[in-house]
Parts: C-alpha cells; sequence; structure tokens
C-alpha cells in the first residue's frame, strides 16, 4: 500500500464517495432490465444483489489501483460493528441491506478507524400501499438509522446512500412526501441535484447533523429508481 495512506484523507473518502455512488447508480440502471414482476421490497433487493455482483466485477475489470478492487456487497447481514464499540449489543440483530466493507492497512489493527463501511439502505416509494405509507417509511425506517444510536448506520463513515424504488406517484410528489416526513422527524430535507438525474434516476443529497453517532457531519446520498 502507500505510505501513509488513510481512509480519513480527504481526497481518497472522496474518491471512494464517487465510486460507491457510481457503482449504485449502474446498478439501478441494470436493476431495470432485470425485474420481472418483483413488487416487494426484498424481493427487489435481491436482484439489485445481483446486479451488485455483476457490476463489481465488470468494474474489477476497468478501473485501475485501489478502485479497481472487487467491489462485492455484503447483503442482507447484520451491522458490522467495531471490536471496542460498547453500544454494538444494542444493535444486534440489525442488518442493513448492503454493506462494503474496507480496511485501513495503515490504522493501527483494532482501531475504529481500521476498517471503515459504507452502507446502503432501500426502501419503497409512492402512494399506500395495504394502509403502510411508504413515504413515510422511508424517513422513520430508512433515513433515522442513520441517525439514531439504537441503529448506527454509517457510524464511523462520512457517507452513505439511501435507495428508493419508485412504484407509483412521481418524483416531485415522492419528494415533498419525504421532505414533509424529513421535518416532522426532525431531519434535514433532501436537495435536489439536478445536474445529476437522468430519465430514470433521480439523485438528492440530504446533510445530517447526528447528535447520537460519530461522525456527527453525514452525507446521505438518495438515489431513486423509477420502477412504475
Amino acid at each position: 500500500m502507500t505510505p501513509g495512506f488513510s481512509f480519513f484523507e480527504i481526497d481518497y473518502w472522496e474518491q471512494l464517495e464517487s465510486d460507491m455512488i457510481e457503482m449504485v447508480k449502474d446498478s439501478l440502471i441494470l436493476l431495470k432490465s432485470k425485474l420481472e414482476n418483483q413488487r416487494e421490497e426484498n424481493s427487489i433487493n435481491y436482484v439489485l444483489n445481483k446486479c451488485f455482483l455483476e457490476m463489481s466485477r465488470k468494474k474489477k475489470l476497468t478501473q485501475y489501483g485501489y478502485f479497481g478492487k472487487d467491489r462485492k456487497p455484503i447483503y442482507e447481514a447484520e451491522r458490522i460493528s467495531y471490536e471496542d464499540d460498547l453500544t454494538r449489543i444494542k444493535r444486534m440483530g440489525k442488518r442493513p441491506d448492503f454493506q462494503w466493507q474496507l480496511y485501513d492497512d495503515n490504522a493501527d489493527y483494532g482501531s475504529t478507524s481500521y476498517s471503515v463501511v459504507f452502507t446502503v439502505e432501500c426502501k419503497r416509494l409512492g402512494s399506500k400501499v395495504n394502509g403502510r405509507d411508504l413515504c413515510s417509511a422511508y424517513v422513520t425506517q430508512g433515513i433515522v438509522r442513520f441517525v439514531k444510536e439504537e441503529w448506527s448506520y454509517g457510524a464511523g463513515a462520512k457517507s452513505g446512500v439511501m435507495v428508493g424504488y419508485i412504484q407509483s406517484l412521481n418524483e416531485k410528489e415522492i419528494l415533498k412526501n419525504v421532505n414533509q416526513n424529513c421535518k416532522k422527524n426532525s431531519i434535514g430535507e433532501l436537495i435536489n441535484n439536478s445536474k445529476k438525474q437522468t430519465s430514470d434516476i433521480y439523485f438528492y443529497l440530504e446533510k445530517l447533523s447526528r447528535i447520537e453517532i460519530k461522525p456527527k457531519d453525514f452525507r446521505l446520498f438518495h438515489i431513486w429508481v423509477d420502477l412504475r
């Protein structure tokens, strides 16, 4: 490895972040072509995992250096915790949809900076389904998990991703509903990133100030795919 290399160097984390966002975007584009009649979150995630594996293999052949490594996700596993994390018992059984665990060999083994986990959580979006408010659940059972110590998604990392599967309504209606629910839960609103939008993929950024999880300042990227 390069002497002095560290995950917490700003340039490296920004490159890592960009790499992971591109992975999610390309995998969601692939997902649209592979879905059949799957409507439930777990069944869609199962197909998305296959897309992540396929894109990981493709990117390994085309990217260089550290970013050419095979980036296979950890799918539906218990949240990865540091060994010296005293609150880990509270989170036993918590399972993010996808995790990528990366190691910094220049950090002290066993320290919280030795391993960094990039977390992706996925939720359906649209109108109510069987009385379930999808936009509310996106916040209370998705975004909140990156804020509350009980879940501690994204602990030790500077950013993470929420994936939204749009099944009904349009993205403007959904964004309004999601932001209303963010306000109810005292969480920062999503900001539209129009420069990245495509016909089927929508990008938003949410800047979180976390009281219960470190680091306090956290960027949560929202990537929505239109599955209508």
